[in-house]
């Protein structure tokens, strides 16, 4: 769950206005407990342990496809954003190679690093057959990632307290609503591990939803903390990061220590990239591969295949925000809100349907748990679904806009 999307979060927060921004951070995080909750409870009804399966038990057929689509769609778009980090990090503004050297050669070209960044480094780690082997390596992403978030709070503070910097940026509300819809994905996108939680329940000691539901607690505490420590002082610190893409790392100054920062996230980047793409495989696997035997020779096509496209992907559309923002909305609100909900109402809810007519204060209870919640949180899904992806288009073609321009 914690991943890139940390860079991204004091744009949402430029988008909403702090005190918004804030809230919004709170409310996506519950709903997020709630929504992995439906899902343990779901298959826990439907002795499914794949998201997938799942959904074939909730709606035999189409159900299925659809919902695989846009789980590679949401992971095509988050390894495509690794990337471009990584490419934003080494080459862009105050990045690491203008950092340490002045030469202008084809091998310091964006491109060409990022290319060999992701050959190098990369693609062993996702080559890798079991999602276990990246426990170590995880744990230094998430590291890293607590240290980043440590370096904004105190250099925040220290600009605060030495006043060098004054607070510009909108308090309560967003300015322009356009721009609040448009945030509105990347929130949801920050939040998203839905597709990982299957894989992470199966290699648990002893897995039981409980035990799951604990480690879902713990990761969506851990990382709603964090996102609010970096949108609230990366925002007091860089009111305008949507003018640097989105990446808040873009606007750190250029100096040794900002250098080494810089450097510590490419590896988290790097460690967290697999993650996604042992997900991104499965999912294949599961869908075209699933009677037939593990191939290393078919292991390895698919991780190239994947990586070589995000890579593409990449090079082609350089802005984080953007990338981040319509795959959020194309694919975020539906796999950790819609799904869920619609799969418990039909697995878990119509179970209690079949019961006695009941009007106690409990069934009432009951009712509201099995059926109202659930059902409010797939209307939010499907409404801010599609204004996102109204508004995430309509930025994105702004932005193709300026770049004809700017050319």
């Amino acid at each position: 769950m914690l991943g890139a999307g940390i860079l991204a979060i004091p744009s949402t927060i430029e988008a909403f206005g702090l005190g918004v921004g804030m809230l919004s951070l709170v409310i996506v995080a519950l709903l997020s407990v709630y929504s992995i909750w439906m899902m343990l409870e779901a298959s826990d009804a439907s002795s499914q342990k794949t998201y997938e399966n799942m959904v074939e038990a909730t709606f035999p057929g189409w159900g299925r496809g659809l919902t695989t689509f846009f789980i590679l769609l949401l992971i095509f778009g988050a390894l495509a954003g690794f990337l471009i980090i990584i490419g934003d990090i080494l080459c862009g503004e105050n990045g690491i190679v203008p950092s340490i050297t002045s030469v202008q050669a084809w091998y310091t070209q964006r491109d060409v690093l990022v290319f060999i960044f992701t050959s190098v480094f990369i693609f062993p780690l996702s080559m890798l057959r079991n999602i276990s082997k990246l426990e170590y390596s995880s744990f230094a992403a998430v590291a890293i990632i607590i240290f980043f978030t440590f370096v904004i709070i105190i250099i925040s503070c220290k600009s605060l307290v030495d006043g060098t910097i004054t607070f510009e940026g909108k308090l309560w509300y967003p300015n322009d609503f356009s721009k609040f819809f448009n945030a509105m994905p990347i929130v949801a996108l920050a939040y998203t591990c839905q597709v990982n939680v299957f894989s992470i329940w199966e290699e648990l000691e002893r897995p039981t939803v409980k035990r799951m539901n604990y480690v879902n607690i713990f990761s969506l505490t851990l990382s709603g903390v964090l996102y609010i420590l970096v949108g609230f002082f990366g925002y007091v610190l860089y009111p305008n990061t949507s003018a640097n893409g989105g990446n808040v790392l873009k606007a750190l100054p250029s100096s040794d220590f900002f250098t080494v920062v810089r450097a510590f996230f490419v590896f988290a980047i790097m460690f967290h990239y697999p993650v996604l793409h042992f997900a991104f495989r499965a999912t294949i696997e599961q869908v075209i591969f699933a009677n037939y035997e593990f191939s290393w020779i078919r292991h390895t096509i698919e991780t190239i295949i994947i990586i070589s496209t995000t890579l593409i992907w990449s090079i082609e559309f350089p802005s984080l925000a953007d990338v981040f923002s319509l795959t959020g909305a194309l694919a975020a609100f539906s796999i950790c809100f819609i799904v869920p909900s619609v799969c418990y109402m039909r697995l878990v809810h119509f179970t209690y349907a079949k019961e006695p007519v009941d009007c106690t204060l409990a069934n009432i209870r009951k009712k509201i748990r099995h059926l109202i919640l659930p059902f409010f949180v797939a209307l939010l899904g499907t409404i801010a679904m599609f204004v996102g992806i109204v508004t995430s288009i309509q930025q994105l073609i702004k932005d193709f806009r300026k770049t004809d321009i700017n050319n």
